[in-house]
């Protein structure tokens, strides 16, 4: 039998909003422009990456009863939706902080490896008819892609307001993926 009519209506319906939103948040990410500037750079694609997690909360919240993930999604959309306005504050005084051409060349490459590996795992996450834990599937790759895309961006000279976000991100998006691996392991015994 085919995977898509052993699911509920229910789950469908948020599978295919997840859907939406991830080919969105790729095409989004993939699609920025690359300047001379490795913080604009992280900026013009950790935006729509954080929209996507904020979108993708939403999206759990329509239908979850589960109190633990309804607190982190929570979480997920104060947090993200704070990060992305301070981001897009930073936007113009951080694009005039600009790298020497090979130390764009080699973020850019890492940043595509990163976000490749993302977005399979994402992809690629299990369809099942328990959307708590089809989330949770979800949203530890995405996590896990901004920690390794904020640390590659880390290894290079940013604007200077830029750097507390990028430890901010990888502090709090570690935390949550903690979080969701202890509530998957609750969910799945």
């Amino acid at each position: 039998m085919d995977e898509r009519n052993e699911l509920s209506r229910v789950s469908q319906k948020y599978l295919t909003r997840y859907r939406e939103i991830t080919e969105n948040m790729i095409c989004k990410m993939n699609g920025a422009d690359f300047t001379d500037s490795i913080s604009q750079n992280f900026i013009n694609q950790m935006v729509p990456h954080h929209e996507a997690a904020i979108e993708m909360s939403q999206n759990l919240l329509r239908y979850t009863t589960n109190l633990p993930l309804q607190n982190l999604a929570d979480k997920i959309i104060s947090v993200q939706s704070r990060d992305v306005e301070k981001m897009k504050s930073m936007l113009k005084k951080c694009s005039a902080f600009k790298n020497p051409k090979q130390e764009v060349f080699y973020y850019i490459q890492q940043n595509r490896s990163i976000m490749q590996n993302m977005f399979l795992s994402m992809k690629n996450a299990k369809r099942l008819n328990c959307i708590n834990e089809s989330f949770i599937l979800e949203m530890i790759p995405h996590h896990e892609g901004a920690v390794q895309m904020a640390q590659n961006a880390m290894k290079y000279r940013l604007c200077p307001e830029l750097t507390p976000l990028l430890r901010g991100i990888i502090k709090t998006q570690t935390e949550e993926i903690c979080e969701m691996k202890k509530i998957y392991k609750e969910l799945t015994e």
